[in-house]
């Protein structure tokens, strides 16, 4: 009596279990189709990250208010790529310098069950010169995160005739992206110079964040003389827009920062010769600060 007993309470765990099963394989969630998948990329050296924005990408079937969740199941070459998830985006990096294929997966997961999506990454090889060549444009046409990845491109391959400009270009291109993370390029702009002491770009560059960034208004100051000093007529090469000018202003602005009323008044002469303030005067240095922002106004 006592062996069927159990025998019948074996069979109710089996039958109950059998049951919690058939349960889960019949539920909501299991029987979700999810969507999606990433296209392969083939590209040359120089593109430094692929965004994707991952609620665009995998969606489940019939089924528009739920979202799958992801993650990155596989980094088949981490050498040429990271691959990481961030507020349900996706960033693929290639590292600079890198060539050749590797795969990455993303699982994606509705419930119990998942999907895997594979795509395939190959980057191919340009050369140093092709490299500069392309972040200078990208430089001019305003395209700064192309620029940055193809300048980091061009140190990589440590091209020794082109380092100089590389990490000046570099160092521009985090500057206009306000790259707080890379000091805004302010190191690159030192190596370029370090590199090279004649590269008056870097110096100018150097300059402007000193004033705009680091708040040292004697070292802006310098590297503006130093910039006209080395190149009178001072013409930015990427940006023409950029010239002596410019630094000028930057001088005076530093000038002023610094309290140094008069030679502030003598820089501002430079930029506008017709230009008087009377230096006694008991609203002299608000002369110059109206004054100063009509040059900014100016050369914005």
């Amino acid at each position: 009596m006592k062996r069927n007993l159990l025998s019948i309470v074996a069979l109710l765990a089996l039958i109950s279990i059998s049951y919690s099963c058939k349960k889960t394989i019949v539920s909501n969630n299991d029987i979700r189709d999810i969507t999606g998948s990433i296209k392969d990329i083939s590209s040359e050296e120089g593109v430094g990250e692929y965004i994707y924005n991952l609620d665009d990408i995998y969606k489940i079937k019939d089924e528009p208010n739920v979202l799958p969740e992801n993650e990155v199941y596989n980094n088949s070459n981490p050498v040429l790529l990271s691959a990481e998830i961030i507020d349900r985006v996706l960033y693929v990096r290639i590292n600079a310098g890198q060539t050749g294929s590797g795969q990455v997966t993303i699982r994606s997961r509705s419930g119990s069950v998942y999907r895997d999506d594979t795509f395939k990454i190959t980057i191919t090889a340009i050369s140093a010169a092709e490299a500069m060549t392309r972040a200078v444009n990208y430089f001019k046409a305003g395209d700064y995160v192309l620029s940055e990845s193809h300048f980091e491109l061009v140190i990589a391959k440590n091209a020794s005739a082109s380092l100089s400009d590389a990490y000046m270009g570099l160092g521009f291109s985090r500057m206009r992206l306000g790259k707080e993370e890379d000091s805004y390029g302010y190191n690159d702009l030192k190596t370029s110079r370090g590199l090279n002491p004649s590269n008056v770009d870097a110096i100018a560059g150097l300059s402007l964040l000193d004033y705009a960034i680091n708040e040292d208004y004697t070292k802006a100051i310098s590297y503006g003389r130093e910039t006209l000093n080395k190149a009178g007529e001072f013409v930015f090469r990427y940006d023409e827009k950029l010239d002596k000018n410019d630094i000028r202003l930057n001088i005076a602005l530093s000038q002023y920062a610094a309290q140094l009323f008069d030679d502030c008044l003598a820089t501002i002469q430079q930029l506008d010769a017709t230009y008087t303030a009377d230096t006694s005067a008991g609203d002299f240095k608000t002369q110059l600060f109206e004054k100063l922002q009509e040059l900014v106004d100016m050369y914005k």
